[in-house]
């Protein structure tokens, strides 16, 4: 869906007081994410008959980032998690009277990324929320996200494909995803599971040297003086969005296969142009084992977001994938 499309849907919702109180905004979080956010807050707070105007002090707010009745949320520190302290202060702040003396909204970017506390503090709020309140979840991977959180939201999806990756990448992924059951069907399931794993310990090892360059260059054209504990937070801060652009199409491959296997649309496939691969991948499995190496792949996405040593995440997940 484009961004525009899904304004259309909301404001239609809003004219007919059909708005939710929560949305996962499904997208890419320095793009289309983002403006679907701007936009429906500007449609909620601008001042205008005609909404939004964008140009009136609440929608320059909006899109300011200062409008004194949205909190924003980001991941915080070089773990770029969002903590339960930041989710206690946006319950603190959402149960306040508006300033304005009407919407309130919390924005939570990147909300995959909610530590276990801070996806149960925010579940709480969701249960309980106040009168004239929104919360726009705004992520990339919403498979990572609470299933009781997602239950509650309304999602809307805009934007580029969540699996979509560089070439180069998605060339070398595919290759690995590909050649994931030879070994096994040989019987050498431990030489295949460490080269398996040592080949995505290389791709990753490639993601981090662009991440390095970019903010090492990104830096410089902007003569950022910056003292090397920053320089490494934005460096492990660029390098965490980029892995999960692998860890989502690794996901999107494994979600391919369980849909194969339920007798899904092959139209829908993520991987259309491996979907005899797919299929054959379906036909060998099991719904449950199916099932289960979508859960280890998420199981996998947490323990790299706790900061658990990669290689041994990896090959753990690769001894449990078929």
């Amino acid at each position: 869906m484009q961004v525009e499309e899904a304004l259309a849907y909301l404001n239609g919702a809003r004219q007919a007081g059909r708005l939710a109180q929560g949305y996962v905004i499904e997208g890419p979080l320095r793009g289309e994410a983002t403006q679907l956010a701007r936009g429906l807050l500007s449609l909620l707070f601008c001042g205008e008959d005609d909404v939004p105007c964008g140009a009136c002090r609440a929608c320059r707010q909006v899109s300011e980032r200062t409008h004194p009745d949205i909190l924003w949320l980001e991941p915080q520190k070089k773990s770029r998690q969002i903590s339960v302290d930041q989710i206690r202060d946006l319950q603190s702040r959402i149960y306040q009277t508006s300033f304005g003396g009407g919407w309130k909204a919390g924005v939570i970017v990147g909300a995959d990324r909610m530590n276990p506390s801070a996806a149960n503090a925010f579940l709480k709020v969701l249960e309980e929320p106040p009168g004239e309140s929104m919360f726009l979840l705004l992520t990339e991977a919403p498979q990572f996200l609470l299933p009781t959180i997602f239950s509650r939201c309304q999602r809307l999806a805009v934007g580029a494909d969540a699996v979509q990756l560089p070439e180069a990448w998605r060339d070398q992924l595919v290759e690995l995803l590909v050649g994931c059951g030879d070994g096994y069907i040989e019987g050498s399931r431990i030489v295949a599971v460490e080269r398996n794993s040592a080949r995505l310990q290389a791709l990753l090892k490639e993601v981090m040297q662009v991440a390095t360059d970019h903010e090492k260059e990104t830096a410089d054209e902007e003569s950022v003086d910056e003292s090397r504990d920053t320089l490494d937070a934005r460096i492990g801060a660029r390098y965490r969005e980029l892995r999960a652009s692998i860890l989502r199409a690794l996901m999107g491959w494994y979600r391919d296969i369980f849909l194969l296997l339920c007798g899904g649309d092959p139209s829908l496939v993520y991987f259309a142009d491996q979907l005899d691969v797919l299929t054959a991948r379906a036909n060998a499995l099991s719904y449950r084992e199916a099932l289960a190496n979508v859960a280890t792949v998420e199981a996998m996405n947490r323990k790299l977001e706790q900061n658990l040593p990669e290689p041994l995440v990896l090959t753990d997940a690769f001894h449990q994938l078929r």
